[in-house]
């Protein structure tokens, strides 16, 4: 009888933690920076010319949206409307999701990486994602005049559950291929 109710006790306050249980969103500029400066050091290792300026206008806002959207529990992994694309970048879009569930808490180690403010972990295996991918690591191989990185991440401490979305967009020369809307990047008139 004794073990029914240790038992019992166990699963009311699992059920208790878990509804009580409390996600923590992430945006960190310094972690984006990070997997922007990481894509630069390899494109100078490959013997390419690093890209030159960081996007943070139209375009980062974008990624920025794009990044929430894949970040939500049961969201669609894929790309944005090639027309949306258009409107902000004249570029390519490389997405990266990682979802991770681990109990105890202590065994989930981007949730420790984040929680430890080990972001350099988290850029690399942003930039790993995007290697191992023949497309995405073509895209961000090419020589750009400007891209951004945005990412998200939920993470809930009680539960374990980890999810971490990053979005990368590039520039092409802007006075070769205008976007749809005309914009050109702030970074042109800086």
């Amino acid at each position: 009888m004794l073990h029914v109710k240790f038992i019992t006790f166990n699963l009311i306050f699992f059920l208790y933690s878990s509804i009580s249980a409390q996600n923590t969103e992430v945006r960190s500029d310094e972690l984006d920076r990070l997997v922007w400066t990481k894509i630069n050091d390899r494109l100078v290792t490959l013997g390419k010319k690093p890209v030159a300026h960081f996007e943070d206008s139209l375009t980062r806002q974008f990624a920025a949206r794009t990044a929430t959207r894949l970040v939500q529990e049961g969201a669609p992994f894929e790309h944005s409307v090639n027309d949306s694309i258009s409107y902000y970048c004249n570029g390519m879009e490389c997405i990266h999701r990682e979802t991770t569930t681990s109990l105890p808490v202590t065994n989930n180690k981007r949730i420790q990486q984040i929680q430890s403010g080990n972001l350099d972990s988290l850029a690399q295996s942003i930039v790993d994602g995007w290697v191992s991918s023949p497309d995405h690591n073509r895209a961000i191989s090419n020589e750009w005049e400007a891209s951004t990185v945005e990412t998200v991440i939920v993470y809930n401490p009680t539960t374990g559950r980890f999810r971490m979305s990053a979005v990368w967009m590039s520039w092409n020369n802007p006075n070769d291929w205008i976007t749809t809307s005309g914009y050109r990047g702030d970074w042109k008139s800086k």
